[in-house]
């Protein structure tokens, strides 16, 4: 957290059409989806929006973003803490730009 930019907002749609605007892609963490992470191009500015552990990313949210993105899981498991799952996101956006 000393290392990385964060920010708090009030509205997450707003932050998100200014990011856009400002030319970041803005990627959803979720399960609603049939693309992976590493479907995904971290080679820009990337912003990435993790849900809440319980209903996730809102579909309002996933309608606006740039691309949808899920972590692959295998067996009965249908998903990780979202502490985990942004763990997971974030080194692959890194061994990406490796």
């Amino acid at each position: 957290a000393f290392s990385m930019p964060i920010a708090k907002v009030d509205h997450i749609k707003d932050a998100i059409y200014y990011l856009q605007g400002s030319g970041i892609q803005v990627v959803a963490a979720t399960e609603k989806t049939d693309n992976t992470l590493y479907d995904v191009d971290f080679n820009q500015p990337t912003a990435i929006v993790m849900g809440r552990e319980d209903s996730g990313v809102s579909p309002g949210v996933l309608k606006i973003v740039d691309q949808q993105a899920k972590l692959p899981l295998k067996g009965s498991i249908a998903s990780l803490n979202v502490s985990v799952a942004c763990g997971a996101f974030l080194y692959e956006v890194v061994r990406q730009r490796l």
